[in-house]
């Protein structure tokens, strides 16, 4: 449905044999991250895949009120970026944490300058530098904007696109197989909803043609069973976000798709 890269590619022949699918398994980066409550209220949570195994689940937030919409991403670097967010007084604001060599950073609230803010997006490029993007309602649609880290902070955020009339929706980062940052999401034209892509030329958006974002879409379907087992501590996958690195791209996706 969304635009995140060529990372899931459907193999030629249409067939998989498990020791491809093993060693397919074996040389990519990937994690999961997801919401649940296991006594303490909705938290966020972590695990990666190593070694043909998933982690013990790390608890990220620790939080009183309600959080969800995690996702994550990891840099060339290791480090380890998870975004999501929270309720705070009846605004949903942008959270973070990041894992940097033993450890997991006190999570810390991203200011966007709005205080509704819902379905967050996040990639590191090939620079690790993370990007973000995510849906907020400043008037009376919801607009996609993003934001990239400077090494301190989080730039002043951006709107995607033009204003506009209509919703602006379900935003989705990836870094495609030439290195480039891609950015799509759904808007509202002529009766319904359609895809909206756009790549980072290094210095600002360019559009990729309806031609280039149906391309992508389809390399980004995979049969499930070239991902490993899904561990059974997931409970409700609609809650959970997997992200795959490989060498022909990065980006995350809902496990509730596969």
């Amino acid at each position: 449905m969304f635009v995140l890269c060529a990372l899931l590619v459907v193999l030629a022949n249409g067939t998989v044999s498990a020791k491809v699918n093993e060693q397919a398994i074996q040389d990519r980066e990937i994690n999961l991250v997801w919401s649940a409550n296991h006594g303490q209220g909705e938290q966020v949570f972590f695990s990666n895949y190593q070694k043909n195994t998933w982690s013990i689940p790390v608890q990220i937030s620790d939080s009183e009120e309600h959080v969800f919409q995690p996702v994550s991403s990891v840099g060339d670097d290791g480090k380890i970026w998870i975004v999501w967010t929270g309720l705070l007084k009846n605004k949903r604001l942008l959270q973070f944490s990041v894992y940097d060599v033993s450890s997991w950073s006190k999570p810390r609230q991203i200011d966007t300058g709005m205080d509704d803010n819902r379905a967050a997006t996040l990639i590191i490029d090939i620079d690790n530098t993370p990007w973000i993007a995510w849906t907020a309602t400043d008037e009376s649609y919801s607009d996609v904007f993003w934001s990239r880290w400077n090494g301190k902070n989080w730039d002043v955020s951006v709107k995607a696109h033009s204003d506009n009339s209509v919703p602006d929706t379900h935003p989705a980062l990836a870094v495609d197989e030439s290195g480039h940052v891609v950015l799509s999401w759904q808007t509202y034209a002529d009766g319904k909803y359609i895809t909206v892509s756009q790549r980072w030329d290094g210095e600002q958006w360019q559009g990729l043609s309806h031609v280039s974002a149906q391309t992508i879409r389809k390399q980004k379907k995979q049969k499930s069973e070239e991902l490993p087992e899904i561990p059974t501590f997931i409970k409700e996958r609609y809650k959970a976000k997997i992200f795959i690195k490989d060498t022909i791209g990065a980006g995350a996706v809902p496990l509730s798709q596969f």
